[in-house]
This record gives C-alpha cells, sequence and structure tokens, in this order.
C-alpha cells in the first residue's frame, strides 16, 4: 500500500521533495561530476566577504547524490541584504574512490588497466591540493582566494574533512 496526503501541509511536503530530486539534473551531468553552487546574489563590491562551504561526499564519493541536499542548504542560507558576503557551495568528487571506466575495446591479450585508487591519505593530500587551489570564480575578487572555507562531509567525506584540516 501506499500512503495518500490528507492535508496541504503534506502535500507541500511532497512538492517540496520533487523539487528537489530535480536539483539533481539542474547542477551535474552525472553523478560524479563536482558540483559549484554560485552565492545567490553576485558580487559586485570588493569588499564582499566571499565564503566557500566545501562538502565531501561519502562513498563512492559521487557528489550528485547529494544534489537536493546542496540545493536545500543552499535555500536555507539567509541572505546578505547589504551583499556585503557571498557564499559559495562546492562538492567536491572524492579522487581515487572510482575505478577507470572500462575501455570499450581492449588489446587482446593486453594487461589490465592500473587501478588509480588512493589510500585515504593520498585521497586526504589531494582534497588539500585541490581545495587550497579554489579561487572566487568571477566579480571583482575573481581569482582571489576565499575569506573563510568551511569544510564538511558525509560518512568517509566528514573524515577526510578532518584530515584534510589536521594538514593545515
Amino acid at each position: 500500500p501506499f500512503l495518500i496526503p490528507t492535508s496541504n501541509h503534506a502535500l507541500s511536503n511532497i512538492h517540496h521533495q520533487r523539487l528537489l530530486q530535480r536539483a539533481y539534473h539542474t547542477m551535474c551531468a552525472s553523478p560524479a561530476d563536482p558540483i559549484y553552487l554560485p552565492p545567490l546574489s553576485p558580487s559586485t563590491s570588493a569588499q564582499t566577504k566571499h565564503h566557500l562551504l566545501v562538502f565531501l561526499p561519502g562513498n563512492p564519493g559521487y557528489p550528485g547524490y547529494y544534489a537536493p541536499f546542496l540545493s536545500a542548504l543552499r535555500a536555507g542560507l539567509p541572505a546578505s541584504p547589504s551583499g556585503e558576503d557571498a557564499v559559495h557551495i562546492r562538492c567536491l568528487t572524492l579522487p581515487g574512490f572510482a575505478p577507470p571506466p572500462p575501455d570499450p575495446q581492449p588489446e587482446p591479450n593486453s594487461a589490465p588497466p592500473q587501478s588509480s585508487l588512493l589510500s585515504l591519505s593520498e585521497t586526504s593530500s589531494a582534497l588539500l591540493t585541490t581545495i587550497l587551489a579554489l579561487r572566487i570564480p568571477s566579480g571583482p575578487r575573481a581569482g582571489e582566494p576565499h575569506d573563510s572555507v568551511t569544510l564538511f562531509g558525509h560518512s568517509v567525506g566528514a573524515y577526510l574533512a578532518l584530515s584534510v584540516l589536521s594538514q593545515l
């Protein structure tokens, strides 16, 4: 059996869930693609403080699975009335967590492909390098580092966030 909503509140929740599920399709072409959500209001001032939220996904390391969560997070951020704060949200693909795609036409008697899987330590180091390289993508401060960075994650992503922080 299935549940039939009996109130406007329940119908509103179902509608909200459908909108969030569609968020995945507007953010990335495949689940493995990194996600970038720009600030809700574009920055036009050189004095704007740019804050970066970096989310690290759980295993298997695919950001696309978190698109509804990231959309809800972005929608729930308080507005900056004077444009003094801009919040960028990124969800990174975990390096080394996905095997390479199979060769559609392997050579006969060829050696199997080398594994691109990384240890947790190697993954943490690769993430640190990636995060330190992230810059403000547009506006008067394009190319500059963000004013603050917040790392958070789910499951092994939370472990990796702590590991990255311990390397700073």
